[in-house]
């Protein structure tokens, strides 16, 4: 990993805990991303949308680096419900957020409403996963090859 990826994912860990608020599905596919920051001047072109609860997505136009990638927002109907991913929305946020040349994601931790869709966006995107040993059995879990986990 060069150092510009390293600098982003340390941006990343510094800016996906302060976003904490979730939303239902049905606006999470219709909304385009909220953009948090844009290109600073004097700085390199960077830009960060939100994407919902600690999704955010880093841009500098060259790379694109993902926190999370929740989109799924199950649904318990009790404590025997079991969290899956939820591929139609999946997809339909790799195309809303345009994610398709997606280089990298990464879990801020690896509860299920961080890393449990992480391994479906990185099959969906080619996306490396950057993240610890649990965000690699997540990873693993969804058939993410052990060469593109980090």
């Amino acid at each position: 990993m060069g150092l510009r990826q390293c600098l982003i994912v340390c941006c990343i860990a510094v800016l996906a805990c302060a976003a904490a608020e979730e939303r239902p599905v049905a606006a999470l596919s219709s909304l385009p991303g909220i953009p948090v920051l844009g290109p600073l001047k004097g700085t390199p072109a960077v830009s960060v949308t939100w994407y919902g609860v600690s999704t955010l997505l880093f841009d500098d136009g060259e790379t694109k680096v993902l926190t999370d990638g929740f989109f799924s927002r199950p649904f318990f109907a009790g404590l025997d419900s079991i969290a899956e991913p939820d591929t139609a929305q999946i997809a339909r946020m790799v195309e809303t957020a345009d994610l398709h040349d997606l280089a990298m994601i990464t879990a801020v931790h690896s509860h299920f409403d961080h890393a449990m869709d992480l391994g479906v966006v990185a099959l969906a995107t080619g996306a490396a996963v950057f993240g610890s040993e649990s965000t690699a059995n997540v990873s693993r879990g969804a058939g993410v090859a052990e060469s593109k986990i980090v």
